[in-house]
């Protein structure tokens, strides 16, 4: 089998950097590795013509399978390789993973009918047992984390279990998809402002339910070795030089022996670093040690200033713990940047009149106001379409605003 994964394309000019999308590219190791075919990797973002580019693809490399994949804000440029390569050969098998398919797998085929096959959570071991099963033309219904059509329609199998040791997954296919490409240009909105910068994760899930939030990766929160990430470390700053490493966690620092120690082995490498984390780490102690150690910038995840939306939001914060973890970093000096999200189920004027006012009071806080998205797979999502503020029908929603919440 031929197989051919794709990165979207994402960026809307050449000079424009993006984060690298680390989910396929550690599929990309898998099947790499896995030796069970013939691989051709390419990044769409260094296309000027998507359209031709998949089509030159297909033709010369004689491909059988494209795969690629994303989350749900990325369904156009999905939409676009998937019907392109569907419209160019017909008999092509097309199969698409990440947050779009494990969020909502039956929306999600049933608005891409070209889509073949789902992978649904972590894909470096679906796709090789998948690709497999193709190759020696096998049922795909023993294989777990999938959905894929049949005569019947759509089959959706068990789902399958996170990868619990994360030191056996095998580093990103970096060079597969010109990564290099990607540290001509700077930063914007992170705090950093070198060029050469990489993205990283060094965990994966999360324990939390935000009601606004869905993890792609489950919730169940697994760690890296922090001796696995640095020798990631060490070769990408040997073969790339980089100068700067956004950490990408779902959550990062709530370990404090692990953070700590973190910081100690990065400080070395004189990098500047970015991440997100919870008001309840950033503590004086944490975010001394952090700056002290490269890091420029630190997301808290704030949400918003009432105790009573927070509670609603699932937040299992305070407050007074995010005014707290704010003046904490404007103390040490740490750029920490936050959201105000407004539009939650229980959100008043008053509670909105009071999270503007106390906004309005705080110039010093690098505070975003924004209204609350609603995604797939996440409770909002769920609280949405049983409310009927969104009617699921087939391949498109319905926004009903008339009798959404009055907050906003």
């Amino acid at each position: 089998m031929n197989v051919l994964l794709v990165i979207p394309k994402t960026i809307t000019r050449d000079d424009e950097w993006y984060v690298f999308p680390l989910g396929i590219v550690y599929v990309s190791s898998a099947l790499r590795n896995s030796e069970i075919c013939n691989l051709y990797t390419y990044n769409l973002n260094l296309a000027h013509d998507v359209h031709k580019k998949i089509c030159e693809l297909i033709d010369e490399n004689q491909i059988d399978i494209i795969a690629t994949g994303g989350l749900s804000v990325q369904y156009h440029s999905i939409k676009t390789i998937i019907e392109t390569a569907k419209k160019h050969k017909a008999e092509i098998i097309t199969m698409v993973g990440g947050g779009y398919i494990t969020s909502s797998s039956e929306l999600a085929m049933e608005a891409m009918p070209e889509i073949d096959i789902g992978m649904i959570g972590e894909g470096e071991v679906t796709i090789c047992e998948l690709v497999n099963a193709l190759t020696k033309g096998e049922e795909l219904t023993s294989i777990m984390g999938i959905i894929f059509r049949s005569t019947e329609g759509l089959v959706k199998t068990d789902r399958r279990k996170p990868i619990s040791d994360l030191d056996s997954i095998a580093f990103p296919d970096y060079e597969g998809f010109d990564f290099g490409s990607t540290l001509k240009y700077s930063l914007v909105n992170y705090g950093i402002y070198n060029k050469r910068a990489a993205v990283l994760i060094t965990s994966r899930g999360c324990p939390y339910n935000c009601t606004f939030c869905f993890h792609p990766q489950g919730d169940g929160y697994r760690v890296r070795s922090l001796d696995n990430v640095f020798r990631e470390i060490d070769w990408l700053v040997e073969k790339y030089d980089i100068k700067s490493i956004l950490i990408l966690d779902e959550l990062f620092g709530g370990n404090n022996a692990r953070l700590k120690e973190f910081c100690t082995r990065i400080k070395k490498y004189n990098l500047q670093w970015w991440v997100e984390t919870r008001v309840q780490f950033a503590t004086i102690e944490n975010l001394t040690l952090m700056k002290n150690s490269g890091c420029v910038q630190i997301l808290l995840g704030i949400e918003n200033i009432n105790d009573s939306i927070l509670k609603s939001m699932q937040k299992h914060i305070t407050v007074s713990q995010i005014e707290s973890a704010l003046s904490n970093a404007y103390q040490v000096g740490i750029s920490a940047p936050g959201v105000l999200i407004f539009g939650d189920p229980l959100e008043t004027r008053d509670t909105a009149d009071n999270s503007i006012n106390w906004w309005k009071q705080h110039p010093e806080y690098n505070i975003m106001l924004t209204t609350m998205q609603v995604y797939p797979g996440s409770a909002i999502w769920d609280y949405a379409i049983k409310k009927a503020y969104l009617l699921q029908k087939k391949t498109r929603l319905i926004i009903l605003y008339q009798d959404a919440p009055n907050s906003t």
